[in-house]
């Protein structure tokens, strides 16, 4: 379940580009695109965290 819940917040945030994300895209070649992948996983963790200790 919660499996499932992570994928779908890690999409909707690589999709809609909360603030760090945007700008780490706009870094040069792939390297912005990885990071702002790196920075979803990331962000997507802690809220995933935040939802199962409650």
């Amino acid at each position: 379940g919660l499996m499932v819940v992570g994928f779908i917040i890690y999409r909707l945030l690589d999709v809609i580009k909360v603030y760090p994300m945007k700008k780490l895209e706009m870094l040069a070649g792939g390297l912005g695109i990885m990071l702002d992948d790196i920075c979803a996983g990331i962000i997507t963790n802690i809220i995933l965290h935040i939802i199962h200790t409650l």
